[in-house]
């Protein structure tokens, strides 16, 4: 999807040949992860933060001054978002839709993690420490 030239990066992007107005998308808001000019200072990513439209909130921002990541993330409807690139044209690289991922191995039973330690505290990895 991309809105005011900024391509932004839909957990479950709708499927292809279906098209969603934007007035209707994302009715409820949503956490984005805009990422902003690596060049950027704190002061710069702060002012930009400060000045969001009304139905848009802040929820942190980074710190490049820092050695930090040069983002802000904040929670709007795609609307509402669009209108944060029109206040900041040519200013944001992409935007993503925050997203939580859980890890999905699953362990059988506690003998099977008992068994995994015994394993590999036998054969622990040298990293080729051996050989000196």
């Amino acid at each position: 999807l991309t809105l005011e030239g900024v391509k932004v990066k839909l957990v479950a992007p709708p499927r292809s040949g279906l098209v969603v107005a934007r007035s209707q998308a994302a009715p409820t808001p949503k956490t984005w992860i805009l990422k902003l000019p690596e060049e950027w200072t704190d002061d710069q990513v702060k002012r930009m933060a400060s000045g969001v439209p009304d139905g848009c909130e802040v929820l942190d921002h980074g710190h490049p001054s820092e050695h930090g990541l040069s983002i802000i993330v904040l929670r709007a409807t795609l609307p509402v978002l669009e209108e944060v690139f029109k206040q900041n044209p040519g200013v944001v690289e992409f935007a993503e839709e925050d997203n939580e991922f859980a890890n999905t191995d699953t362990v059988e039973s506690p003998e099977d993690v008992v068994v995994t330690a015994r394993r590999l505290s036998s054969d622990p990895a040298s990293w080729g420490l051996d050989r000196i």
